[in-house]
C-alpha cells in the first residue's frame, strides 16, 4: 500500500473559529441528550449515584471526542487525519492571538477535563440564550433564531458568539443564571473576579463573550482543584440532573 503524506495547513481564523463552535454545539447536544436519557431510564436512581452515571456515560475525553466528530464528519480516513492535523497546527498557530482558540486549547490539551468542558459548555449555553433574548428584542425578522448560534464561512469574526460583546447588567444576569439565585456568594466571588480581569471596575465596559467564559472556566477549574471536593454550582448541577 502507498504511504500516504500529509502537509499541514493552517485555516484562517475565521474558518477555525467555525469548526469550534461547530464541535462545541455538537458536544453540547450529545451531553444534554445522553443526561436525558440516563433520567428517562432511570429516574429514581440518587442523584449522586447519577452523577458518577453520567460521568461514566459522558467521560470520553475531549480530544477522542474531536476525533469522534472528524470521523463522523468526513467518513475517509485519509480526510480524518487531514483535516485533524490541520485543526491541531491552526489551534496552536491562533491561540496566542485569540482568547477562544486558547480556551479550546486547554480542552484539546487536556488540561482542563470533561467536567469543566461541560461546564463551559452550560455556561455558553446561558449567554447564547441571553444574547438570542436581546436579539429578539431588537429583530422581530430574528424570532426564529436557532438555539444554537451556528456560524458559517461567510460570517465576520465579530458576529461570532465569542466577540460578541456583554454589558454589566447582563453579565450580572447570567452569572445568576449559572450560579443559581440563592449562591449570591458565588455570583460576588465571579463578579469579583471579572474585575481583576480587566484591572478595574468593568461596569463602564462591556465584556466579550471570549472573555467572560474564559474567566467562567479557570474559576470553575480552579475551585474543583483547590478543594477537590468542592460542590459544582447547583444550578449547574440541577440543569444537568
Amino acid at each position: 500500500s502507498m504511504k500516504v503524506s500529509y502537509r499541514a495547513k493552517k485555516l484562517p481564523l475565521n474558518k477555525l473559529l467555525t469548526i469550534i463552535e461547530e464541535i462545541y454545539t455538537v458536544r453540547f447536544i450529545r451531553d444534554t441528550t445522553e443526561l436525558k436519557a440516563e433520567l428517562t431510564h432511570n429516574p429514581l436512581s440518587d442523584s449522586r449515584h447519577l452523577h458518577e452515571q453520567t460521568e461514566a456515560a459522558l467521560g470520553s475525553s475531549f480530544p477522542q471526542f474531536v476525533y469522534h466528530y472528524l470521523n463522523e464528519k468526513y467518513k475517509n480516513q485519509k480526510l480524518i487525519v487531514q483535516h485533524g492535523i490541520d485543526l491541531v497546527t491552526s489551534v496552536d498557530y491562533h491561540r496566542n492571538s485569540d482568547i477562544s482558540v486558547n480556551t479550546f486549547s486547554t480542552f484539546l490539551t487536556e488540561q482542563y477535563d470533561p467536567d469543566d468542558v461541560t461546564f463551559f459548555l452550560f455556561a455558553r449555553s446561558i449567554i447564547q440564550k441571553e444574547i438570542d433574548q436581546k436579539t429578539r428584542q431588537t429583530s422581530s425578522e430574528n424570532a426564529k433564531i436557532h438555539p444554537f448560534y451556528q456560524a458559517n464561512d461567510t460570517t465576520t469574526t465579530t458576529d461570532r458568539l465569542s466577540h460578541k460583546t456583554l454589558t454589566q447588567k447582563q453579565c450580572i444576569k447570567i452569572v445568576k443564571s449559572i450560579f443559581g439565585e440563592d449562591q449570591t456568594h458565588l455570583q460576588t466571588q465571579f463578579l469579583t473576579l471579572l474585575d481583576v480581569h480587566f484591572k478595574m471596575d468593568f461596569s463602564s465596559k462591556t465584556v466579550t463573550v471570549g472573555d467572560f467564559l474564559l474567566v467562567a472556566v479557570n474559576d470553575y477549574h480552579g475551585n474543583r482543584s483547590a478543594n477537590s471536593g468542592v460542590e459544582a454550582p447547583r444550578s449547574f448541577l440541577n440543569a444537568r440532573a
